[in-house]
């Protein structure tokens, strides 16, 4: 966006530093600024307004990136590569021990804690068969 010039109105020639009245009729009422003090007001507020639409108004850039930037791969410190193959070698154990795990039998069943358990009453009975003054 271009900034406009504006023609101003053909002033009365006042000696410098005498009053100018601002904002006739606007409400203000009497004289505010000197001409010199309403040009220095008149050219800080031209640049805060050039400012102000310079930052509201993004810069464009390009969205799609070229094909050099996309097959630049950034590159991996040493100590990046050495964690990513020990996550790797983490991986790999822990994948075989849980193949280890799931094939693995238990180590009591049920069906042999029964059988167990009717041979030993059988042995029980046969000693206090034996020895009854023993059994108690």
């Amino acid at each position: 966006r271009q900034r406009q010039a504006v023609a101003a109105a053909p002033a009365k020639r006042q000696p410098p530093g005498a009053r100018t009245q601002t904002h006739k009729g606007g409400g203000w009422g009497g004289t505010t600024h000197t001409k010199d003090q309403a040009a220095r007001i008149d050219r800080e507020n031209a640049i805060l307004v050039d400012k102000l639409t310079s930052i509201a108004q993004p810069r464009t850039q390009s969205l799609a990136p070229t094909r050099a930037a996309a097959s630049v791969k950034p590159k991996k410190s040493s100590a990046g590569i050495n964690r990513a193959k020990m996550n790797d070698q983490i991986a790999r154990e822990n994948a075989a021990l849980a193949k280890r795990l799931s094939g693995a039998r238990g180590t009591i069943s049920v069906a042999k804690q029964k059988q167990d358990a009717s041979k030993h009453d059988q042995y029980k009975r046969m000693l206090a068969k034996q020895d009854p003054a023993q059994s108690g």
